[in-house]
């Protein structure tokens, strides 16, 4: 049978927040709010947690605010990871002690063992709306997100290399096979969920939005960016692996295909009662294709090593896109509108080095694409 056998997990938890305003119209600023919250929840299969949160907001005066908050959270594994049911393959992979090859029966499946987890968040921002320039609007923030124990699944190849860096039983089991001559062989790996990765990601994000009165309409103008000073994973056997500035879909035990180090994307709108039109801009730098992979850009390139491309990088692509909107007839909440859009609007393909594996996260696989229809409120 593929039935798969029930989980239950039975969660049971409380909860509290205070929010404490420390002072309003003085002469150190117009307000300071402190506001804190914690929660503990059991979870029947994953044990306990106290996660919380303290922040606050400081506003100078109209013009600026400054905020600020930290947290400690946790994630519950999924029922597809704490199922306990497993598979077993064999699979014909290199022993790194030996650097010979041979067939290693592997468990795959979920673990019902699996702790919750843990996450610690730190944010600080600042929102800017000067008075010299009215409907401008602009924010910033910084974060900085480090998880331990995260739950994933090991391939094959990582659990032969964690085996012979940390001789973990619970990721493999070693022994003498007389028959191949080997005396400390991997007689098996297990490669289930299990908390074995660390991850930490800190950057920056900024939105800005701008609207000014312009012929009888409103022109608005928004942008979004974002700057990843670092995203990467830390495995138990001391191996890290950095994914920003990484936009080939290179995947990974964490499932990270990669980030750009930084992007843009930006919205202009001209609206007036009865139309509007929207342009959408958004723009990725040139990037890496694969952190595994070298390339003649790369140090410690050479064409006779295996792990070598003839380019590892990934280039930049700007895309645009067009949608306009007309109310046919109608007033208010009750309306007829013929609406329509051109994505990518210039055609821009991926780049050739992605037309293999793509990655439609960032870059458009399709090309140049065109809709209109009727939208009725009624």
């Amino acid at each position: 049978s593929n039935v798969l056998p029930a989980t239950t997990q039975r969660v049971t938890e409380g909860y509290a927040e205070v929010n404490i305003p420390l002072f309003k119209n003085t002469s150190f600023g117009q307000s300071l709010e402190v506001d804190g919250a914690i929660r503990r929840t059991h979870y029947s299969m994953s044990g306990n947690a106290t996660t919380w949160k303290v922040g606050a907001v400081y506003e100078l005066n109209d013009d600026y605010m400054l905020r600020v908050t930290r947290s400690r959270d946790i994630r519950a594994p999924s029922p597809q990871e704490l199922n306990p049911n497993t598979r077993l393959a064999n699979s014909t992979l290199a022993d790194p002690k030996y650097g010979i090859q041979y067939v290693m029966p592997s468990t795959a499946g979920g673990n019902p063992n699996l702790e919750l987890e843990k996450g610690n968040t730190f944010t600080v921002g600042a929102v800017f709306k000067p008075s010299w320039l009215p409907r401008f609007r602009l924010s910033v923030d910084y974060y900085d997100i480090k998880v331990s124990g995260a739950i994933d699944i090991l391939t094959s190849t990582l659990a032969v290399n964690l085996c012979r860096a940390t001789n973990n039983p619970s990721i493999c089991t070693t022994g003498p096979d007389a028959a191949l001559g080997i005396p400390d062989r991997i007689l098996s790996l297990s490669t289930i969920y299990r908390n074995v990765n660390e991850l930490n990601a800190r950057g920056f994000e900024l939105v800005s939005t701008y609207s000014l009165p312009v012929a009888g309409g409103d022109l608005n103008f928004t942008l979004n960016g974002n700057y990843v000073d670092t995203l990467k994973t830390s495995l138990p056997d001391g191996s890290r692996q950095e994914f920003s500035g990484v936009t080939g879909n290179s995947g990974s035990v964490t499932t990270i295909f990669g980030v750009p180090k930084w992007r843009a994307d930006g919205v202009v709108t001209f609206a007036r009662p009865t139309w509007s039109i929207t342009t959408q801009y958004r723009y990725i730098p040139r990037g890496i294709l694969n952190r595994n992979w070298k390339g003649p850009q790369d140090e410690g390139y050479s064409p006779y090593l295996p792990d070598t491309v003839s380019n590892n990088r990934i280039g930049s692509r700007f895309y645009m896109n067009l949608n306009g909107k007309v109310k046919l007839l109608g007033d208010g909440d009750r309306k007829v509108e013929l609406f329509g859009g051109i994505n990518n609007l210039f055609d821009r393909s991926p780049p050739p080095n992605l037309r293999y594996t793509g990655n439609g996260l960032y870059f458009d696989p399709i090309g140049r694409t065109y809709r209109i229809g009727v939208r009725a409120d009624w």
